[in-house]
This record gives C-alpha cells, sequence and structure tokens, in this order.
C-alpha cells in the first residue's frame, strides 16, 4: 500500500488507568507522569495532569473487553474526544463507541491500535483541515473538525 503524502503519524501515548486505557496527545515530554513506572493510573488525577499541560485525553477502544472505559464515559466528563474507531475492535465495539460520542457530544477520532505492520492504518482520523504539527491535531480535535474511519 502507499502511503498518501497528506498521512501524517503523530506522537501519542496510551495509558492505562484504574478505568481502562486512555490517549494521550499533545504533550512534549512525560511530565504529565508524575507516578513514574506505575500502571492503573487514577484516571481523574491522569485527566488533570494532562490538561494543565495542555493535551488532550481520548478514551482508547472503549468498549473493549476488561480494558475498556466504556460505562464509565457516560458518568465522567472532561475526555476530548472518543475513538470510535479501532483497528483491532468489532463493527459492535466500534458502533457503541459512535453511539456514546454523539449522546456526549465529543468528537470521533480512529486509531490502527496496531501491534504488527499490517495493522498500520487500518482505522484513522480524518481531519477536515490540513494538520501537520501535534499542535494543529490538538487543535482540530479539540474544534471537532474530525472523524474516525476504517479502511
Amino acid at each position: 500500500m502507499k502511503v498518501p503524502a497528506n498521512f501524517y503519524i503523530f506522537k501519542g501515548v496510551e495509558i492505562s488507568t484504574n478505568l481502562g486505557h486512555l490517549l494521550v496527545f499533545g504533550l512534549k515530554d512525560d511530565s504529565w507522569n508524575i507516578w513514574a513506572s506505575n500502571t492503573y493510573l487514577n484516571v481523574f488525577e491522569v485527566l488533570k495532569n494532562v490538561h494543565r499541560l495542555g493535551g488532550i485525553c481520548v478514551p482508547a477502544h472503549p468498549f473493549r473487553g476488561w480494558e475498556s472505559i466504556g460505562g464509565y464515559v457516560f458518568e465522567m466528563d472532561g475526555f476530548d474526544a472518543i475513538e470510535t474507531h479501532n483497528g483491532l475492535n468489532s463493527e459492535d465495539m466500534d458502533q457503541k463507541a459512535i453511539h456514546t460520542a454523539h449522546i456526549k457530544n465529543l468528537p470521533s477520532i480512529g486509531g490502527s491500535d496496531c501491534h504488527n505492520m499490517k495493522l498500520v492504518g487500518q482505522a484513522f482520523t480524518e481531519f477536515k483541515n490540513p494538520v501537520r504539527t501535534i499542535e494543529e491535531l490538538v487543535e482540530e480535535i479539540r474544534r471537532g473538525n474530525c472523524r474516525g474511519k476504517v479502511l
């Protein structure tokens, strides 16, 4: 598969919290992580630290089994978008995430969640405006100028 010239890959981190996985974008370093290498961090503390540093937090694959934050998304505020399309999700999982994003009025993003090269690009985020930097990515997600998609 030939990668189009306007296909960008940006640094992010997937954080294991006590309520599920969070995707974080827009941070320049690991200063968000005041806990060192601990896992299953308190989701509220992660949200607070990431937002304090100007980043955004997105529930990753919110309806996929034990690692999902799905049920909590309805009860919580502070998320900047929802990953509605994931390369390892079933269509049903993605549909639940799409429905949740609609109800919560949150932007939609997509991610490959790739654990091997074959999965890269299977799910992705399409933007209305050109995004060439991590700062533009964060701003476009905050504005809702994006949507998750799968191939």
